[in-house]
């Protein structure tokens, strides 16, 4: 008899709430912490440098309207944070959990090491969805944010931006080298997530046969 806890829901209904239970989950924790991080990051910053605190945090008021090194400032920085990350965090799991929910049966595996305990269920990482997901957001973001600085006007005097063109060949601050930045980064975020995620499921792997030596 199949242990029904690794069959994947079989209403599709059921399974879009789960995702988007989880999906609203997941971004208001990521939200939390990056917003949080930034607010924390500016208050120590002020009361550690004083004046030399905007030094180098102002240069987030590029990208977040309203940011400034200061207490106020601080918690504009904390709310574009809490947006911008929530919704990247949410779209990550929205793709990801779409690419790889009609193999979730197959992205389960059982440790069967003790045979009178329960046994212990294991998720593993689709490489390609995990791929598709980070690969995705992080060239939207690229290009999101490469196009409010050219909408802002402000493209020709960002040089910290077009620093990545080193790492991003082709990329500049423009429309077109956003595109072709974002295709870049999407390839690195790809190939990183998807060795990741063969790694992380080579190690479950691993560590369950050695369980199951062991048990014998």
């Amino acid at each position: 008899m199949s242990d029904q806890r690794t069959q994947p829901p079989a209403d599709a209904a059921a399974f879009n709430r789960i995702v988007w239970f989880n999906t609203v989950i997941l971004a208001l924790t990521f939200g939390t912490a990056c917003g949080g991080l930034i607010l924390v990051a500016t208050y120590l910053s002020i009361a550690l440098t004083g004046a030399e605190a905007g030094m180098y945090l102002n240069l987030l008021g590029v990208f977040f309207p309203g940011y400034s090194a200061t207490p106020l400032g601080a918690w504009a920085g904390f709310f574009w944070g809490f947006v911008f990350a929530g919704l990247s965090g949410g779209l990550v799991y929205q793709i990801y959990s779409r690419s790889a929910g009609r193999d979730w049966a197959k992205s389960v595996t059982v440790d069967a090491a003790a045979p009178h305990a329960p046994l212990p269920l294991t998720l593993l990482l689709s490489g390609r969805a995990l791929g598709l997901a980070i690969g995705a957001i992080l060239a939207i973001q690229l290009v999101v944010s490469t196009a409010w600085l050219v909408l802002r006007g402000t493209a020709d005097e960002s040089v910290h931006a077009a620093l990545l063109s080193h790492y991003l060949p082709g990329y500049s601050v423009s429309l077109p080298g956003a595109l072709i930045g974002g295709i870049w980064l999407f390839a690195y975020g790809f190939a990183f997530s998807f060795l990741f995620a063969n790694v992380y499921n080579f190690l479950v792997k691993q560590r369950q046969a050695g369980s199951r030596a062991d048990a014998r």
